[in-house]
């Protein structure tokens, strides 16, 4: 097909650009001393000095054009592939709109049931363009944060925007292979989440793929321990306690695994002395939504990670941990304010499962507060 033969005419520049790192323009320093110790005096070494400087200049001119190209042929590479998956996508809902219109005169077998849900197909050499580009994230970004600012420089931001909206296409698509473009596409839209010129746009876009970090491998600590401490930096991000999709990412990282939790609460746990009451307000909602979010899961059994260790990491290792603060606290007004984060689970107390969920935890911790020797903790319980 057209499509076949597109993208296999790609591949070999695409190749040849990754091998030879092309996009980078290249150091042109090393010369400048072979030509300033010659061993010449005189009117001709100031010519030969003058001659080798402007060599050099439309050198690295030459090489700044060669890199300036690389980066616009990877950007039109990344839009031909996104317009690709967009093309297979529509075509992919319309059939699967027929199908459920067809589907209202006449009861589908389970099998093709199964099949609407199942990874969609691309031809190989599209998958192998859409490798190859997401290969150049963190080159790429290393070369749009480098100094000085130059051409090259500029274009390279451009062309990693266009990546990264191929790579949240093939996310979101579900065509095969998806969580191969995501492992650098995760840590770089954190990186930029986290950056002081983010905006709550970047915040929207790493959490409509916050399914992907479902793929973290906990067990192995190494592999993930830097992207685990950008993590930990979203819980003190303004950024992300003021919009909505920032708090609903952080609940979401409540999920991941159990032994996140505590870290995240700790990360948490450092900031309720000194902040806001609107920040506290948010931390409020992000507590709630992942302790309500383990319970669903856990009634649901569909995930992978043993959903009863998350519900009773969430309890045991952040809950009770508040609520036992906020009894011991030495200050009533450091007691106030942790008591504060729990004022969703107060206002939704009726509901049975907040209603057992409270008297659980909190029943071990009065009936040894009520004991204590200490007046104000007396008065705290």
């Amino acid at each position: 097909s057209r499509a076949r033969r597109l993208f296999a005419g790609m591949i070999p520049l695409l190749n040849k650009i990754l091998e030879e790192e092309s996009y980078f323009p290249a150091e042109t320093h090393q010369s400048e001393g072979e030509d300033s110790t010659d061993g010449r005096v005189g009117n001709d070494s100031d010519g030969d000095s003058g001659e080798g400087r402007n060599s050099r200049g439309k050198y690295e001119q030459m090489n700044e054009e060669s890199a300036s190209q690389s980066v616009l042929y990877l950007r039109c590479c990344a839009y031909l592939v996104e317009a690709y998956l967009q093309g297979l996508i529509e075509r992919t809902t319309h059939k699967r709109k027929s199908r459920n219109k067809y589907s209202n005169n006449m009861t589908i077998d389970s099998e093709n049931e199964i099949n609407l849900q199942t990874a969609v197909p691309i031809i190989d050499e599209a998958y192998q363009v859409a490798e190859i580009l997401h290969s150049t994230l963190f080159p790429l970004h290393q070369l749009s944060t480098a100094d000085p600012p130059s051409k090259t420089r500029k274009q390279s931001k451009q062309t990693l925007s266009s990546i990264f909206a191929m790579c949240e296409t093939y996310w979101h698509g579900h065509f095969e292979d998806r969580e191969q473009f995501v492992t650098q596409l995760i840590p770089l839209l954190l990186i930029k989440c986290l950056d002081v010129t983010a905006q709550k746009a970047d915040i929207k876009r790493l959490h409509s793929i916050r399914d992907a970090l479902n793929l973290l491998d906990f067990e192995d600590e190494e592999s993930i321990a830097s992207l685990k401490l950008h993590l930990l930096r979203t819980v003190s991000s303004p950024l992300f306690l003021q919009t909505a999709e920032g708090r609903k990412f952080i609940s979401h990282l409540f999920r991941l695994h159990p032994s996140f939790v505590n870290d995240l609460h700790q990360a948490i746990k450092v900031q309720l002395p000194c902040v806001k009451r609107s920040i506290l307000k948010a931390y409020a909602e992000i507590y709630f939504t992942a302790w309500k979010a383990s319970c669903d899961s856990r009634n649901n059994d569909s995930e992978e990670v043993d959903r009863d260790d998350i519900q009773t990491a969430i309890e045991e290792n952040v809950l009770q941990d508040i609520m036992h603060a906020g009894i011991h606290a030495a200050v009533p007004n450091t007691a106030k304010t942790v008591r504060s984060v729990l004022d969703q689970f107060y206002t939704k107390k009726k509901t049975p499962v907040v209603e057992s969920m409270l008297h659980r935890l909190y029943g071990p911790l009065l009936w040894r507060a009520l004991s204590s020797s200490n007046a104000r903790v007396r008065i705290q319980a």
